[in-house]
């Protein structure tokens, strides 16, 4: 076979069988979903954002995180997202890449666009249960349309990592100890040490601070100089 997967084998039998039955039948691979049935699961169909970028300079690129999602957050798997390639003029859908639970399964949805070439629009007209995991990847395709409904005012950025495990997760509330190992875990933002953040912050707003003092009392002299004793000084 062409592409050494299970799913991949059964098509091809199958498409076997109607062609010695005479019927014209042909194999496509252009929508063979790929998947890691790992903790959390990895899944994709179609091309890579690297690959569409080779083919087709003009692209779209949207991403929305588990993070964002009802379900995700009852279901307490929150770590994962959604990444959806399209076509810039068209919209066409060219690959879609999840990371998260239940990944092996949303796929389909991506695997059945690409077979249908599918555009992001007839995607975003396709009404979706709610709440699911599967919004994950309508709200995905609403950024390439240019009209994602929660993506703004969300902080995706992940907020608190384990100094011990490597976990990293976002919570609006303080956290004491990882919910994993236990151990005490450091705030980030953006991927960096928050506490560097505000230690540089400090020393600016101290600068600044000392800055402002110097100058007053320079001015405070050269009042004095001209006489102006009674002269307003700035607070």
């Amino acid at each position: 076979g062409k592409i050494m997967l299970a799913h991949v084998a059964s098509q091809e039998g199958i498409v076997a069988a109607e062609n010695i039955s005479r019927k014209e039948v042909l194999m496509d691979y252009r929508a063979v979903p790929n998947c890691v049935f790992s903790m959390p699961e990895v899944a994709s169909v179609g091309l890579t954002e690297e690959v569409a970028r080779k083919e087709n300079s003009n692209i779209k690129v949207s991403k929305f995180p588990f993070i964002a999602n009802g379900k995700a957050l009852g279901m307490g798997e929150i770590e994962g997202m959604v990444k959806i390639i399209a076509d810039g003029d068209s919209l066409e859908l060219l690959g879609m890449h999840i990371l998260g639970a239940h990944a092996s399964d949303l796929i389909a949805e991506g695997a059945l666009a690409l077979s249908m070439e599918a555009t992001a629009r007839e995607i975003v007209n396709t009404i979706h249960a709610h709440p699911t995991l599967a919004e994950t990847i309508v709200e995905a395709v609403e950024g390439i349309t240019g009209k994602p409904i929660h993506r703004e005012g969300i902080e995706m950025e992940p907020r608190y990592k384990c100094l011990n495990c490597g976990r990293i997760w976002r919570s609006g509330e303080i956290m004491v100890v990882c919910p994993i190992c236990r151990s005490k875990p450091i705030k980030i933002k953006d991927g960096v040490d928050i506490r560097e953040v505000e230690e540089k912050l400090k020393s600016v707003d101290s600068k600044k601070i000392a800055r402002r003092v110097k100058n007053k009392v320079i001015n405070r002299k050269i009042i004095r100089k001209k006489g102006q004793g009674n002269a307003k000084i700035p607070a």
